[in-house]
């Protein structure tokens, strides 16, 4: 007896399609593990005798989606705790101790089996690295690997890579831009190292006696830098401009009366510089300043 077949049900109706005379199934449309894992179907087979009682049978038909790796792994990259990620930047502080999570990668694959096992890695020559979540599948933390210096390094491209372990295998890339912003850890330094001042006596008042250049190299308030003399005696007969570091004489000096004067400048209150003014009918200084949080000031003065 010929028989016709005949699908009762399809789901999804749009994929699959049966021969009704040799019973081969076909695929309609593309076939999407990721949207439909498994297809299923009745068939039912009838008599194609018209002149007997019209007998059928069913049977239901499973078919199991196998995967192939046709999906390169998404990464997802967040904010940690106070650090902001935001339009493909974070900001951090150079201070940060070494191994201090940056930022959240999470990477995941719409694949399965080994086509879904992905590594993830920096892919570039920064001093960061990427740390598994111990607790968490596909997440990792970004850490630091060393100390970060502002002065240095104001800003890292960072490639972050995941690859999964499909033949062949699948890449993708996603990129972070780290912003180093500065701490006040850096003193002021008095430039140049040793200055020479010749003075005459018999000056007037308000006449400049030298300028004083301190430099920081931090930015912003933290390399602001204010110019102060320490002793209160001096003040009467000397000031500094605190903006710009000029040193003038307030009163007439007299050799015969003073040859020699000590005293000490300081900038933003970090560094201290000490300078000595010496006097035979002029007066000559030599100073000279370490740089660092603790100075010990060295200087020589001589009469002319």
């Amino acid at each position: 007896d010929s028989v016709a077949a005949s699908v009762l049900l399809i789901l999804p109706r749009w994929l699959l399609r049966i021969d009704s005379v040799t019973g081969i199934i076909y695929v309609k449309g593309l076939v999407d593990r990721e949207e439909e894992s498994i297809l299923k179907l009745f068939v039912v087979a009838r008599d194609r005798d018209p002149s007997s009682r019209m007998k059928s049978s069913k049977v239901l038909v499973t078919i199991n989606v196998t995967d192939q790796n046709d999906n390169a792994p998404t990464l997802n990259i967040q904010g940690i705790g106070l650090v902001k990620y935001q339009d493909g930047v974070t900001k951090i502080s150079e201070d940060l101790p070494v191994g201090t999570p940056v930022a959240l990668v999470q990477v995941s694959d719409w694949d399965e089996g080994e086509n879904a096992v992905v590594t993830c890695a920096v892919d570039s020559d920064v001093p960061f690295q990427l740390q598994p979540a111990s607790d968490q599948k596909g997440k990792y933390f970004l850490q630091t690997t060393t100390l970060l210096d502002y002065e240095s390094v104001k800003n890292y491209s960072i490639e972050i890579v995941a690859a999964d372990s499909g033949s062949p295998a699948l890449s993708s890339t996603l990129s972070l831009n780290v912003q180093v912003t500065d701490v006040n850890d850096n003193a002021p330094n008095f430039s140049p190292a040793t200055i020479e001042v010749d003075f005459p006596e018999n000056n007037y008042r308000g006449q400049k006696l030298l300028d004083l250049v301190a430099t920081d190299p931090d930015s912003g308030i933290n390399g602001q830098l204010v110019y102060s003399i320490i002793d209160r005696f001096v003040k009467r007969l000397f000031e500094v401009d605190a903006n710009t570091g000029e040193v003038r004489v307030r009163t007439v000096l007299d050799r015969e009366e003073m040859d020699r004067y000590v005293f000490c400048v300081a900038a933003n209150h970090l560094v201290l510089l000490t300078f000595c003014i010496c006097a035979d009918r002029c007066l000559s200084t030599v100073f000279s300043s370490e740089k660092g949080h603790k100075n010990e000031i060295i200087f020589t003065c001589k009469v002319l």
